[in-house]
């Protein structure tokens, strides 16, 4: 897979993690069931917080593009970011990559 097609790869939040807004810090939860997973409990902040709320059938691309545009970044480091991101997410089932396309590129981009 090329590059270009690996950052085209849609995204999705997996359906059984919740966010959770604690004072200032944000919290994904795993659930399962009725219970949650405590000891999978995620502090996500600051990037984090708003590539989440943005990861919802969206490709790396467009959350590239959406970070470079809200914060004064260079592309190649919102790329680092993004992916790294995406690729915590995904480690630890919290996000979905679109046929696991994603799968193959891991490598490519520091996964």
């Amino acid at each position: 897979m090329s590059g270009e097609e690996l950052l085209m790869a849609r995204w999705k939040r997996a359906d059984h993690v919740v966010k959770r807004k604690i004072g200032d810090e944000t919290l994904l939860v795993p659930v399962t069931g009725k219970l949650a997973e405590l000891d999978k409990i995620f502090l996500i902040e600051g990037i984090g917080d708003f590539l989440w709320d943005e990861l919802e059938n969206r490709s790396a691309e467009e959350l590239i593009a959406d970070v470079t545009s809200r914060y004064d970044v260079a592309r190649d480091v919102a790329e680092q970011d993004v992916w790294r991101f995406l690729m915590m997410l995904k480690e630890h089932g919290l996000a979905i990559c679109e046929n696991n396309l994603c799968n193959a590129g891991q490598e490519k981009r520091g996964g």
